[in-house]
């Protein structure tokens, strides 16, 4: 696509398309580092005043970052959460058209210590299903979670979790049990190496360490849960609207 000099857009304007354009075709993939300025200019055909204009446009809009001494570089999308959500973070991502996998990394039935026990409100060492999941959105790593269900109260889960990409729904269809509150930690962490290796992101890396555990409508526990999320591609926001619609 040519720049058109007798349009009524001014050039800065079709040159912010254009590396809008080129970052949605994937020439400039997310988190690289674009041309410099006198590059950019020369494959665009322009000024380098009117691609610092076109960039800083696009720095506001979030579209590209600048990081002193280093260039600038595309920016992340970042996947907007609701704090207070109940529903599963596959469903979730799914509700808002994207591809979504998920990765089993291990699934065991395990006795349940004395900490689990007490989250979960079942005897020390009765049998629970611990299983770790790597979720995938368009498929780029972005949620990697340890999770543990009363197998008292969810027999055969071990077996059905195999053959469904949201738990969510598997306890809404086998077991016709579904959340009705939650009480979530969130903190910050460091990505270890073998976090990062599963996120694919740098070591050290800050993610969003979140400790769940679901209730039912009888306040009893359906699983406790520890998720870790890149800082990078998740955002989280809180709503104090009343009637917000929080449901499955």
């Amino acid at each position: 696509m040519l720049l058109d000099n007798n349009s009524s857009k001014p050039l800065y304007v079709q040159i912010i398309e254009l590396i809008k354009k080129d970052i949605k075709s994937q020439k400039y993939e997310k988190g690289t580092r674009l041309p410099s300025e006198i590059e950019l200019g020369e494959i665009y055909d322009v000024s380098r005043i009117t691609i610092r204009k076109a960039i800083t446009e696009l720095e506001k809009e979030g579209v590209l970052n600048k990081q002193h001494g280093k260039g600038t570089f595309v920016s992340e999308v970042k996947v907007k959460r609701e704090l207070m959500a109940l529903n599963g973070f596959s469903d979730f991502l799914m509700s808002l058209g994207n591809k979504v996998d998920n990765h089993i990394i291990s699934n065991e039935v395990v006795p349940a210590d004395e900490l689990i026990a007490e989250k979960l409100q079942v005897k020390d060492h009765s049998k629970i299903l611990k299983l770790q999941r790597l979720q995938l959105m368009n498929n780029d790593p972005i949620h990697l979670e340890t999770g543990f269900y009363p197998l008292d109260r969810f027999p055969d889960l071990a077996e059905y979790a195999i053959d469904y990409s949201s738990i969510y729904k598997l306890l809404r269809e086998r077991y016709n049990v579904k959340p009705s509150y939650d009480n979530k930690l969130i903190k910050f962490e460091m990505a270890t190496k073998e976090k990062s290796s599963f996120l694919k992101c740098a070591v050290g890396s800050p993610l969003y360490f979140i400790e769940k555990t679901d209730y039912d409508e009888r306040g009893i526990p359906i699983h406790n849960s520890y998720s870790f999320l890149p800082t990078s591609k998740v955002v989280f926001e809180a709503s104090t609207k009343p009637n917000s619609n929080r449901s499955l």
